[in-house]
């Protein structure tokens, strides 16, 4: 007798039977190509079979061959909730699933829903606008998800689930290297050594004791004696003095400037 009674009772490992659905073919408006909308069908009634949350799922060429010719000429102009629900009926599924197609003003506007057949009403919706064919593919997963999870609850997140990304393949961050003390830091030195140089030149060797140019300019206009050689400066001889502070100059300033950038680099970016 106790035997009986536990085969009377359910396992809690049987999982509920899941519901049947109806997917009516896929309606086109405003003029589209009638062959978008065989591929557009194929795709909707491939991902909810593939969901896994129906038992078995009628198209829309099952529907024909199931109903009769009276049938079918009534199903042609369903297209409120009452009636797609009666029609459901007679076809033994508690859900039925319609969609359609349009174009207005250069894009696309899909319409999905999913009805109950005891309650005769939308139980989800969803719809969109896109702007070419291209996006009307990337925008019905998404739709057919959103559709599944509002009308069956969480269970339905499954159902035109989004490749997950291949967390094997992602390769984990680095961290960055440590800075080293700035006293620790090879440019730094590189660009101490070229302001060392650029003084050197610039300065050093520039003949600072002449002091200003101006000065040698005066003696050398008036031709009086120059306080290095007692002599007068002769034009070549001054125009010598002048090359000569010119291009020390030039060199210590591009080699400071050069040391200047160095440094800084190295402060600022530098490891």
């Amino acid at each position: 007798m106790l035997a009986l009674l536990l085969l009377a009772v359910p396992s809690p490992a049987e999982s509920p039977e899941k519901p049947g659905l109806a997917v009516l073919d896929l309606q086109l408006k405003a003029g589209l190509d009638a062959g978008v909308g065989e591929l557009l069908n194929d795709l909707i009634v491939d991902r909810l079979s593939r969901s896994g949350n129906f038992g078995n799922v009628i198209t829309g060429s099952d529907i024909r061959d199931l109903l009769s010719l009276e049938q079918q000429k009534s199903a042609l102009g369903c297209a409120e909730e009452s009636c797609l629900a009666e029609l459901g009926g007679a076809l033994g599924v508690p859900l039925m699933f319609s969609s359609s197609l349009g174009a207005f003003g250069g894009k696309f506007i899909i319409n999905l829903k999913l009805i109950s057949v005891e309650e005769a009403k939308v139980i989800a919706r969803a719809s969109r606008v896109v702007k070419d064919e291209s996006e009307i593919l990337e925008a019905l997963p998404t739709m057919l998800r959103q559709v599944l999870k509002e009308g069956l609850g969480a269970g339905g997140q499954q159902a035109v689930a989004a490749p997950a990304p291949a967390a094997a393949n992602k390769v984990p961050p680095t961290k960055p290297k440590a800075r080293r003390p700035s006293y620790r830091r090879p440019l730094v030195f590189a660009g101490a050594a070229l302001l060392l140089a650029a003084g050197s030149i610039g300065i050093g060797l520039n003949q600072p004791e002449r002091g200003d140019l101006s000065d040698t300019f005066q003696r050398f206009r008036s031709g009086q004696p120059d306080e290095f050689t007692n002599e007068p400066l002769t034009g070549a001889q001054y125009g010598g003095i002048v090359s000569d502070r010119w291009q020390k100059n030039m060199i210590g300033t591009a080699l400071g400037s050069s040391g200047i950038a160095v440094v800084a680099y190295a402060l600022i970016w530098g490891r």
